[in-house]
């Protein structure tokens, strides 16, 4: 019995990539062999069986009992649940595994082609037969007018603007790697806003958004189209006809977050570019009442063609690809990008991160100084136990409404209650501040880099999408 452990995704020539197979029972090339094992692959495990036919080829190399290449011929996959699940000892099942596909079988065979978006839809299509180049090319254009070129970027792998989380490694970071990286400056002044656009620019050429969170005034609007940026999203609004003409007159490209049907109608007539769609299933402050599912094919249907970008508690592969197959030009990512080394949150907020379930994800009114009478979704922690055993009452009769919990690396107190997650430079009892996360927290296991969130997650998509070539065992 083999057990195949791992993938490099540096390698994109399979569906599984170059896999390493360990204790095969044939350790020469030409011959056959059953394999049955297990793969860990994005953040799902899955149980593997190739059929006789599986043929280790001349190509591949054979080290010390282990090799290294691709197999030819037939193999079953079927997802048998999550290396959280493991790690708890628990069944991975309910509605994550139904509705995401829980079996799969491909060829894995060199004739195997690739796929590729065809542009301006959503339809993947074979194109050739050459093994070489089989990553996906996939393509999100975000075009204001047929006078100017599109802005495109590699992989439909958005970064959310994730508040004072996002600075401009994790937005670098994320767009280098061939997704669309973000910087939220709605709380930042002008020349705070300045600054960090520039620190992005100064080092990648990719494009990145900059976000407008429009229940505040975008004071550092006007600062930040000037030094060039050509993606700006708002969210929890719609823009005046002042910011509307402002971003229209430096040519940025505009997005507009909507949750509702007639919300997306109210953004295209005023000129949204792309739409991103929330559900309610989002971390942080959530102005969608409708989970993902029953909002996201609204929102398309209305679109009628101009691309939407879904988000709300997509935090894996699977997420993503169910989301592209549901008609969406690509997925906006925001918990799973906190839990990156390059987020500015605190270490004890990612590990909570980690270590939470869905069910810890929950939408509440509790953190409301800075922001009041906006729902948001954070991890369940002493400070929402506390005010909900309390009855949920209101300020100024919250259980320790007054007392700082926390210290900025400036000085500044944060007191429970504050819309302020917890931040890399703050000390105290930061894991009673707002934990910000969204019902996909059960599908992130690891703190990583983000250039890895983005080529793994992406990975994972592919190996759920690449199911062109189906074979039904006997």
């Amino acid at each position: 019995m083999g057990r195949l452990l791992s993938t490099d995704h540096s390698h994109k020539h399979t569906t599984l990539g170059v896999a390493r197979l360990y204790d095969l029972p044939v350790l020469s090339a030409g011959h056959q062999a059953i394999v049955v094992g297990e793969v860990e692959f994005g953040e799902c495990l899955w149980t593997v069986e190739v059929a006789e036919d599986a043929v280790v080829s001349s190509e591949d190399q054979v080290d010390g009992g282990v090799v290294h290449g691709f197999l030819r011929g037939l193999c079953s996959i079927r997802r048998s649940g999550s290396r959280k699940a493991k790690a708890n000892g628990a069944r991975a099942e309910g509605e994550q595994g139904k509705s995401r596909a829980d079996n799969f079988q491909y060829f894995l065979r060199e004739a195997n082609p690739p796929l590729t978006e065809t542009p301006g839809d959503n339809h993947w299509s074979q194109e050739g037969s050459n093994f070489e180049g089989h990553k996906r090319k996939a393509r999100v254009s975000f075009q204001l007018s047929e006078q100017l070129n599109p802005i495109e970027i590699d992989i439909p792998i958005l970064q959310a603007p994730i508040g004072s989380c996002a600075g401009p490694d994790l937005a670098v970071a994320v767009a280098e790697a061939g997704g669309l990286g973000a910087l939220a400056l709605t709380w930042a002044s002008p020349g705070e806003a300045k600054t960090r656009v520039q620190d992005v620019l100064r080092r990648t050429a990719r494009p990145f958004q900059v976000n407008f969170v429009l229940a505040f005034e975008p004071v550092a609007l006007g600062v930040v189209l000037e030094t060039g940026v050509r993606i700006v999203t708002f969210s929890w609004g719609h823009p005046n006809a002042a910011d509307l003409a402002l971003v229209r007159s430096f040519g940025a490209q505009l997005g507009v977050q909507v949750s509702t049907r007639d919300g997306a109608k109210r953004a295209l007539d005023s000129g949204a570019d792309f739409l991103i769609c929330q559900g309610n299933e989002a971390g942080g402050h959530v102005q969608s009442t409708q989970p993902l599912r029953i909002a996201l094919p609204q929102v398309i249907d209305e679109a009628a063609g101009t691309q939407v970008i879904a988000t709300g508690g997509i935090a894996s592969g699977a997420g993503i690809a169910e989301v592209i197959r549901m008609g969406a030009h690509g997925a906006m990512l925001g918990t799973r990008f906190v839990a990156s080394c390059e987020s500015l949150a605190h270490s004890e907020y990612k590990r909570m991160i980690v270590e939470a379930s869905p069910e810890d994800a929950v939408l509440t009114l509790c953190f409301d100084i800075g922001w009041p009478f906006a729902p948001h979704r954070v991890i369940r922690n002493r400070t929402v136990d506390a005010w909900e055993s309390a009855g949920c009452p209101k300020s100024p009769h919250r259980p320790d409404e007054e007392e700082v919990v926390a210290i900025r690396g400036s000085g500044v107190p944060v007191k429970s209650y504050e819309d302020m997650p917890a931040l890399n430079d703050m000390s105290g009892r930061v894991t009673e501040l707002s934990l910000y996360a969204g019902r996909g927290v059960g599908d992130i296991h690891e703190i990583m880099p983000a250039d890895e969130i983005v080529s793994h997650l992406w990975n994972e998509c592919q190996l759920i999408l690449d199911d062109a070539h189906p074979f039904e065992r006997s």
